[in-house]
């Protein structure tokens, strides 16, 4: 692991504050966290308060859960945002100075394009979060979610971008906060794999890219996460 504290931050400002994008969350923040540190698997995590993790993302990150392990996990408010840091338990973390290099590095986005992300995050669900015969039990959705952030990188074998008015129902809000999204199919493992793009310009076919973790749909009241692909 790398030593002393390691924090993850959303990815991008919004005025004076790091702000979740239409993605993001604490239970992806803390998969930035783990990865960032380099965890091995069966590594003893605790989780004492503030943060509420799935049992798929312990199985996904191959971590196991004891409270009275030596790590812990917590979400920590900062002056400039929320914050997911691993440090020692017995210490309390102050992740200021981690925050203000965070917010000096992070991209900002136009208000209007903030606008987009915070009303496909929060808004009341509607039809288009209930689709017919798309619905996937949420241990079924764990269980290939767990399996897919084990996914080592690959390389992009094609990709495609799906515009406005071509995304099946239940990625409606995903084009509410960006438009049109791209599509990467990824050989990885010895497989190939298709995900949605992180990024907001277009993919280059033989490039590598990296799963990361993020939140993709709202569906049956509830938020789903999922595998997306990076560039690495």
């Amino acid at each position: 692991m790398t030593a002393g504290l390691v924090a993850a931050f959303p990815s991008h400002k919004r005025g004076q504050k790091l702000a979740y994008s239409f993605d993001e969350d604490e239970v992806t923040l803390a998969w930035d966290a783990v990865r960032q540190a380099g965890l091995a698997a069966g590594t003893r995590v605790a989780l004492p308060t503030g943060l509420d993790l799935p049992a798929w993302w312990w199985a996904g990150m191959g971590l196991v859960r004891d409270d009275e392990a030596a790590l812990a996990l917590r979400a920590v408010p900062t002056t400039l945002g929320p914050s997911v840091c691993l440090a020692a338990r017995d210490e309390e973390p102050d992740v200021e100075a981690a925050a203000k290099a965070a917010y000096v590095l992070a991209p900002a986005r136009a208000e209007a394009d903030w606008q987009r992300h915070r009303a496909a995050r929060d808004a009341p669900d509607t039809e288009a979060d209930f689709p017919l015969g798309a619905y996937v039990l949420p241990s079924r959705h764990g269980e290939v979610t767990a399996q897919r952030m084990r996914l080592p990188p690959g390389r992009i074998v094609s990709w495609t971008t799906i515009g406005a008015g071509a995304a099946p129902t239940e990625f409606q809000r995903l084009q509410d906060a960006i438009g049109p999204y791209h599509v990467v199919l990824v050989e990885t493992g010895g497989a190939r794999t298709v995900g949605l793009w992180t990024e907001p310009t277009a993919p280059t076919s033989g490039a590598m890219a990296r799963p990361v973790l993020r939140r993709l749909l709202r569906t049956q009241g509830a938020w789903r996460h999922g595998v997306k692909f990076a560039p690495a």
